[in-house]
């Protein structure tokens, strides 16, 4: 995916919340059409995110197998630099979890049958088309959706990175 086309995405994601907010403060009726669409494209969203997540952890793992590596050969500058990868990459984590959790507590608004619908309906779409990182990816977004309805500390980095973890597809 090119600059472009994140730019465009986030721009449709922005105009997508903007019509969100604006519909839930003056309490207008969305329509199930609009509500399909909008909680379509933030399942799409919750999805990318949390396979984001998912890599984020995978990256962090293999730069501490390095960091192990560089301990043992003493290289001070190599040590420094892979301590210096890894704290970024959790800080990375950390912010991508925030944002994905917003995403799923916005799919909240909406009705849970066209919710439940529509993660049902993604995953057909993904298991079709041999997407089977981004299936697991939906569904780990759908387990957390439903998470979430319960508690909102339901869903935190621990919980995360465990799921993440026993997943046994490589993102």
């Amino acid at each position: 995916m090119t600059g472009s086309q994140k730019g465009l995405i986030w721009i449709y994601a922005v105009l997508v919340f903007v019509s969100i907010g604006v519909a839930l403060y003056l309490k207008q009726v969305v329509l199930p059409a609009q509500e399909q669409e909008f909680s379509s494209f933030l399942i799409r969203l919750a999805c990318h995110q949390g396979l984001n997540i998912c890599r984020g952890f995978a990256e962090i793992e293999l730069q501490r197998e390095k960091l192990e590596v560089a301990e043992a050969l003493g290289d001070r500058e190599l040590i420094d630099a892979y301590r210096k990868q890894i704290e970024d990459n959790r800080a990375r984590v950390r912010d991508q979890l925030s944002f994905y959790k917003e995403i799923l507590l916005k799919l909240g608004n909406f009705s849970e049958k066209i919710v439940n619908t529509e993660f049902s309906s993604y995953a057909r779409t993904l298991i079709q088309d041999k997407s089977f990182s981004k299936v697991h990816a939906a569904r780990l977004a759908a387990s957390n959706y439903k998470l979430l309805a319960g508690s909102r500390d339901s869903v935190n980095i621990d919980t995360i990175r465990l799921a993440c973890k026993e997943n046994l597809v490589k993102f």
